[in-house]
């Protein structure tokens, strides 16, 4: 987590060997919604070891979170 002009930028990193679900990604979601940054300008960013699942990725292209891929 950091910040840069004026937005709060936080990361969540998976380093296990499997996919990333809808789960993981809506949990994510719901932590934002519930701390201090929900009313601030945010960027998202999931990072992960071995990829996303499908349902993972509908969920990323309806919310503000950037997928990585290592």
């Amino acid at each position: 987590m950091g910040k840069k002009d004026n937005f709060w930028y936080i990361f969540e990193i998976k380093h296990r060997n499997k996919l990333v679900s809808y789960k993981d990604v809506d949990d994510f979601l719901k932590k934002i919604k519930k701390s201090e940054f929900k009313n601030k300008k945010i960027k998202l960013f999931f990072i992960s070891k071995s990829g996303f699942t499908e349902q993972a990725e509908l969920l990323y292209q309806k919310s503000k979170i950037n997928f990585l891929e290592r």
